[in-house]
């Protein structure tokens, strides 16, 4: 096969890496020469595939392939062109069979990073997280979301539930502020004004109303997000309260309530 010819299944076997779902995250934080030859590697099974399509196609491939050459008279150019095909369109059907989410989380996992680790994990289990920050600031809260997988991480948005500072003498957290308190005000607030809203209607069943708040809660708990760039967090850990008022006594009590989505 001509070598410029094998430019096309390089950037097909490049356009399914870079988006079937098993690979992309992979492929999207690899650096240059590596993404080359992910993309290399992908191309020759497709030009693989390419030779074992053309060799089913049996008796009727010599017609295909005269017509081919009429149009475009390059020797192994159909099978490159084909290979290109495969790779620039396959990843779609097969992106059915594996979800995003879970190859995002195995893409964090493999990498080994910590921290990224720590937050994944914390966010599908619902754990509380102590962050504490280089400039002695220290929260404990819910993750809501991290940066993109594809891309290395460099923020993080929690929702508190209690935020403190480390003193400088010997280092032990006192918390300040309880978050709670003020989520627990804006229920009742939102249910408040919910209420006598739905009163001019009373078509509303109970459960719509309990929507309503709900709703109505989330959009002023979201006003307490906070983002913490990665680059200032200097230590994160896993937060049990239990543990922490057992052996250390907590200042501040959040509840294990969930953060608002």
């Amino acid at each position: 096969m001509n070598l410029n010819l094998l430019f096309l299944p390089l950037l097909g076997g490049f356009i399914f890496v870079r988006n079937w779902r098993p690979t992309r995250y992979y492929a999207l934080r690899s650096e240059g020469h590596v993404l080359i030859f992910y993309s290399a590697a992908a191309g020759s099974i497709f030009c693989i595939l390419a030779a074992f399509i053309i060799l089913a196609a049996g008796a009727s491939y010599p017609l295909i392939d005269n017509y081919w050459h009429q149009a475009i008279p390059f020797e192994h150019s159909g099978k490159a062109v084909l290979a290109f095909t495969l790779g620039a369109l396959s990843w779609l059907p097969l992106n059915v069979f594996f979800n995003d989410t879970r190859q995002a989380h195995r893409a964090v996992n493999r990498r080994r990073n910590p921290l990224e680790v720590l937050f994944i994990s914390a966010m599908e289990n619902g754990c509380l997280v102590a962050t504490s920050l280089k400039n002695k600031k220290v929260y404990v809260g819910y993750i809501v979301s991290t940066s993109n997988p594809a891309f290395p991480l460099e923020s993080v948005a929690i929702c508190p539930m209690m935020s403190g500072y480390r003193n400088d003498s010997d280092q032990t957290v006192t918390f300040t502020t309880p978050y709670i308190d003020a989520y627990d005000r804006i229920k009742a607030a939102a249910a408040e004004r919910v209420r006598i809203e739905a009163s001019a209607d009373p078509a509303l069943s109970e459960k719509e109303i309990q929507t309503w708040i709900e709703e109505e809660t989330t959009k002023e708990v979201n006003s307490f997000r906070h983002v913490i760039m990665v680059r200032e967090i200097d230590t994160a850990f896993i937060f049990k309260l239990d543990i922490y008022e057992r052996y250390f006594g907590a200042r501040t009590r959040p509840r294990a309530a969930q953060p608002a989505k």
